[in-house]
């Protein structure tokens, strides 16, 4: 009996990985950008490896030599010459454009530069890799895409106690901090591209915050554009407390929010012109929130094959569709598996595509809701146990309470933003009615937070739990799919 289950199942697993052997592709360059950050490879091992597979079996064959990819690519990516961690621990003269839009801790703006050329000892050095961070005062106003020139103190990045910030700072490409920092010259962006939707965004921004005051204007700002601005300390807490801080985070929603409205269009526009639209809403979107902005970048390319396959009339499958955004996201950085974001956001959008739908067989219908905050909750806890040891008692209740509350600010938020100051009277009106739903979810974090027993904290084996859950997560995912597979062949 029980050897009989065994092998049924052993049988299916091999059925699975030849069907979805494609998926193992994008995962096998990311793997290799894992082993080559982590000096866990050896190029000669590797190419007499792939010699003996190559007789073996051609599809791990093609494995093989995309690891072999990923690990080559991540070297090459390592050992650029001119790249700014060779320059730190010095005093230099940087030119520069700032990539990303600034965030503000402590009432100081983080922003990130871009060097293009450091002056040291008169010697004038090109950078072809590596940003700076650096702080700014908030009254002053630097933005994305501004070109400065400045003197600073490249120091390099330091762990603190108990966080790799060297490894969190890489995973963003920051290689330096500048320090002692005074701008010499400062130009606006000229980029007649991104200038207008740099200077609409900051407009945004601002009059989000005349209106309304923190935290109600951070999460306004937050939701819609992806402002990563600091919290006051007991809200922040509260957030984390309650298992909500994803409600500020830009991604897949407001994606589909997006597509949704181009495609009421559909019969009255072209489908070629449709097609063009729904791409420049997608590019104007992750210009107006930032590229480096991991979920919403890993949300709007996925939205790019998508709305192709929809208006193509192909299906793709969407965890295939998945690792091969995350692949080319780590194109642009190999370290980026190490970020926190990255991760959050892509195993909760895998437990969305390959256990929300099983979870929800399991509760009676019209409980979308539950089932797909529980499926969040549950596929993220190995990232969120590890890191940081708790985990939110409250989270399910919580989460389930604000999820209907997270469209209407993206819907009343946009149509405010959208009036006209001269229907003044409707504009108020639509104002309100956003801080009353911005109002009721600040209570009921609040609430949630408040009450007894709210987390649970670990100091000890917190990656073998983490390990443990993930393990019964992919053991869940697989008997839900055998089972389904048994009653279609039935």
């Amino acid at each position: 009996m029980f050897k009989d289950i065994v092998v049924k199942r052993f049988n299916y697993l091999r059925l699975s990985i030849t069907k979805w052997w494609r998926v193992s592709l994008p995962i096998a360059f990311i793997l290799g950008c894992l082993l080559a950050t982590n000096g866990i490879f050896s190029i000669e091992r590797l190419i007499v490896a792939l010699f003996i597979i190559f007789f073996i079996n051609r599809k791990v064959f093609i494995v093989a030599i995309l690891l072999l990819a990923g690990v080559l690519y991540t070297r090459q990516f390592i050992n650029v010459e001119e790249h700014v961690r060779n320059y730190v621990n010095q005093d230099v003269k940087v030119s520069g454009t700032i990539q990303s839009y600034p965030s503000k801790k402590n009432s100081r703006f983080v922003l990130l530069l871009k060097p293009d050329y450091l002056l040291i000892n008169q010697e004038i050095i090109k950078i072809n890799a590596g940003l700076i961070q650096f702080k700014q005062p908030s009254y002053v106003k630097y933005t994305k895409g501004d070109y400065i020139q400045a003197n600073m103190f490249l120091k390099q990045p330091e762990n603190f106690d108990t966080f790799d910030y060297v490894e969190y700072l890489k995973s963003n490409n920051i290689y330096a901090i500048g320090e002692k920092v005074y701008i010499i010259n400062h130009e606006p962006s000229s980029n007649k591209t991104e200038r207008p939707i740099v200077v609409l965004r900051d407009k945004v921004v601002t009059k989000i915050n005349k209106q309304y005051f923190d935290p109600h204007s951070k999460l306004i700002a937050g939701m819609l554009l992806g402002t990563r601005e600091e919290f006051q300390k007991d809200f922040a807490t509260d957030l984390s407390t309650t298992g909500t801080t994803h409600i500020i985070a830009v991604s897949g929603y407001n994606i589909s929010l997006i597509i949704n409205f181009i495609l009421k269009f559909a019969g009255v526009i072209n489908r070629r012109t449709l097609l063009k639209l729904s791409y420049i809403g997608l590019i104007i979107f992750i210009m107006l929130v930032g590229a480096d902005n991991i979920p919403a970048l890993r949300a709007t390319l996925m939205g790019f094959v998508l709305i192709y396959g929809m208006f193509k009339g192909k299906k793709g499958q969407g965890f295939f569709i998945l690792c091969i955004v995350a692949a080319v996201i780590h194109l642009q950085n190999p370290y980026t598996y190490k970020s926190l974001s990255f991760q959050l956001s892509f195993i909760s959008t895998a437990g969305l595509m390959l256990l929300s739908s099983k979870i929800e067989k399991l509760f009676p219908k019209g409980l979308g809701d539950l089932t797909t905050t529980l499926t969040a909750i549950l596929s993220t806890f190995p990232v969120t146990f590890s890191n940081f040891g708790t985990f939110s008692t409250y989270a399910l209740p919580a989460n389930i309470v604000i999820a209907p509350l997270v469209p209407l600010v993206s819907l009343f938020g946009f149509l405010w933003l959208l009036i006209p100051e001269q229907l003044k009277i409707i504009s108020v009106a639509v104002r309100f009615i956003l801080w009353g739903i911005i109002e009721l979810m600040v209570e009921i974090v609040r609430f949630f937070s408040s009450l007894p027993f709210s987390t649970v904290s670990s100091t000890e084996n917190l990656s073998l739990i983490s390990l443990g859950v993930l393990v019964m997560l992919v053991i869940a995912i697989f008997e839900f799919s055998y089972r389904d597979y048994i009653k279609l062949n039935d």
